[in-house]
């Protein structure tokens, strides 16, 4: 298969274009003077955690914190868990049992997150 990549850039907007066999497979477009922030990832420090609102703010570098909610944190925690218990099967030959959460139970942010500490989200 054929890849290519195109690039415009004016001074508006980038654009940038994965051809595929000379068809058009997908389209990048940012606009100058427009920050797009979703889909990256950046290091950042808890600045402060909300239990009533199972939320965390995160400071990750911008003119204001990011909000994390625990549903954002617990996403894949499950799928975590399976993995984490299969390598303790294949370990030991047994499963492992502490601190598991009820299927579909979510953790509190409070025993997830604290303030200070350094996360990737």
């Amino acid at each position: 298969m054929l890849k290519e990549i195109i690039v415009s850039d004016d001074e508006y907007e980038t654009r940038a274009a994965l051809l595929e066999n000379k068809v058009l497979a997908e389209l990048f477009i940012e606009r100058k003077g427009e920050r797009y922030i979703l889909g990256n990832i950046y290091k950042g420090r808890v600045t402060s955690v909300l239990p009533g609102m199972q939320a965390a703010f995160v400071d990750i570098g911008l003119d204001r914190n990011a909000f994390l909610h625990v549903s954002d944190i617990t996403h894949h925690l499950e799928e975590f868990e399976e993995f984490e218990n299969s390598i303790a099967v294949e370990e030991k030959g047994t499963s492992k049992k502490g601190g598991e959460t009820k299927k579909g139970e979510q953790p509190s942010i409070r025993d997830l997150l604290k303030k200070g500490q350094e996360i990737l989200v």
